[in-house]
């Protein structure tokens, strides 16, 4: 499971899935690990919108 592997709380997780948290640098690098991805790696190609 995700939340284990970023070693992340199931509710923590959820939250940030649904848009009821923010979501920090070290956060997305403990999920861009649970992918074995660096946070480069996980975005790439990824075009981000400006709001």
């Amino acid at each position: 499971m995700l939340a284990d592997h970023a070693e992340l709380t199931r509710e923590h997780l959820s939250e940030l899935e649904n848009g009821h948290k923010e979501i920090g640098v070290r956060t997305l690098e403990r999920i861009a690990q649970a992918f074995d991805l660096t946070l480069r790696e996980f975005f790439e190609g990824l075009e981000l919108r400006r709001k």
